[in-house]
């Protein structure tokens, strides 16, 4: 296996066969977990915007926005870029959300989580949010 194979998919070997887990499902097992956490939700910064308007032009879906992994020989490395609910308190709520992606991505894809580095870039308020859908 090439060192770039290496770096880009985790290779788990059982009694009788292997099988592969690359970056992207790691990815996307992530951002759907941090959707399960109530009072939290994925959020973008401006290249992921830029590359979230290129995959919706050609159709393609790379990975969530606002997330990203990197499995190395030690494990995955997530980035979260969130946006918290307004009265959430945010070393609880990020908390809740590191042990939930830990927990998916171990039991779901078998690989094992070095790393959860979760940025909070925005607060956002859904009853306003309401009141502008209404």
């Amino acid at each position: 296996m090439h060192a770039v194979d290496r770096q880009e998919e985790a290779v788990v070997t059982e009694q009788r066969s292997n099988y592969r887990v690359e970056d992207s499902v790691v990815t996307k097992i992530a951002g759907l977990a941090v959707q399960e956490t109530e009072g939290l939700r994925p959020n973008t910064d401006a290249p992921d915007l830029v590359e979230g308007t290129l995959d919706q032009v050609s159709g393609s879906q790379s990975r969530p926005q606002g997330v990203s992994a990197d499995i190395g020989d030690s494990g995955a490395t997530i980035d979260l870029t969130v946006a918290v609910e307004y009265g959430r308190k945010i070393p609880q709520i990020t908390e809740a959300a590191r042990q939930n992606v830990i927990r998916q991505v171990e039991q779901l894809a078998g690989v094992s989580v070095r790393e959860v580095n979760i940025r909070v870039n925005d607060v956002y308020d859904p009853a306003g949010e309401r009141r502008r859908e209404g």
